[in-house]
């Protein structure tokens, strides 16, 4: 009779835990809030629509930044359905009466800023944009240059909520307009990758020679 050893054993499963731990973990550094988006890896982001409010209808896009300037790269959420719920307070739009797609991804790439930037839907300010970025708006004289306001709802998720007071004269200021979470996909570094590589292996050795024991 074959024996097992049950240190080997005992060793590949807590290297397993750990590993499986690791992967858990975001690996990578990263900037995201009214200071700019930026990452030192390629990483993608889950965005979540949340609600908004008020008449104006919105649609927020993706910009690199370079040099104080933006460039448009592409649309990630719009209130394309053309209404709202006018019996809700201020005008509430909500996922599948303003906004028909609500759930996106989008892939960041390394070491390039990035803007959110909202402006209105078939309007006549439509393609003026306000930005997540501060320092790429104006300054209204109530709320300074914060156009969004980033909060943490947990580890690496965020809630945005846009202020449109940039197009509307005398407006709310209540950061309502357009409400959405952003989540950050935790990227594995490739020593966890390699790691999960071997112990699967381990395990499957071990498998065998427990079959072959028995």
């Amino acid at each position: 009779m074959k024996f097992l050893s049950v240190k080997k054993v005992l060793t590949a499963a807590v290297a397993a835990t750990t590993l499986a731990s690791a992967v858990s973990l975001p690996a990578e550094a990263f900037t995201f809030g009214n200071d700019g988006i930026l990452f030192d890896k390629d990483t993608t982001v889950e965005f979540d629509f949340l609600y908004s409010q008020g008449k104006y209808q919105s649609k927020v896009g993706i910009f690199e930044v370079v040099g104080g300037a933006t460039n448009f790269v592409e649309w990630l959420l719009q209130e394309d359905l053309k209404s709202f719920d006018s019996t809700a307070n201020d005008f509430k739009g909500t996922c599948g009466v303003s906004v028909s797609v609500c759930n996106v991804a989008y892939t960041f790439k390394a070491g390039v800023e990035y803007a959110l930037g909202i402006t209105p839907t078939g309007q006549p300010k439509e393609n003026e944009f306000l930005f997540s970025t501060n320092a790429l708006n104006s300054v209204d004289p109530i709320t300074g240059q914060l156009q969004t306001k980033f909060t943490s709802i947990g580890q690496d998720q965020f809630k945005l909520a846009f202020e449109d007071n940039g197009w509307v004269e005398n407006g709310a200021r209540d950061y309502n307009d357009f409400v959405f979470t952003a989540t950050v996909v935790p990227v594995p570094e490739p020593t966890v990758l390699l790691g999960l590589g071997l112990v699967g292996g381990a395990i499957a050795t071990t498998r065998r020679r427990k079959s072959q024991a028995s």
